[in-house]
């Protein structure tokens, strides 16, 4: 888990190189996140370095919308 919003029960994953080889990992970890509520957003590093804005779009969008969903 790179960030997180306990608020938002968000979870950011930054997939770097070292993703290639622990998909398996990843996907128990996720399931594992998912059936706790959380929900995670993953983005390739190159995502973040090279189109920052669309990120944080997506990263503002989800959380607004996890947010108006709590009672």
């Amino acid at each position: 888990m790179d960030f997180y919003s306990p608020e938002a029960k968000l979870v950011l994953e930054i997939d770097g190189p070292i993703h290639d080889t622990q998909q398996e990992q990843d996907e128990i970890r996720q399931d594992i996140l998912e059936s706790l509520g959380f929900t995670i957003l993953r983005f390739t590093n190159e995502d973040v370095l090279e189109n920052i804005d669309a990120v944080l779009k997506k990263i503002s969008e989800a959380a607004q919308d996890l947010l108006s969903e709590k009672p």
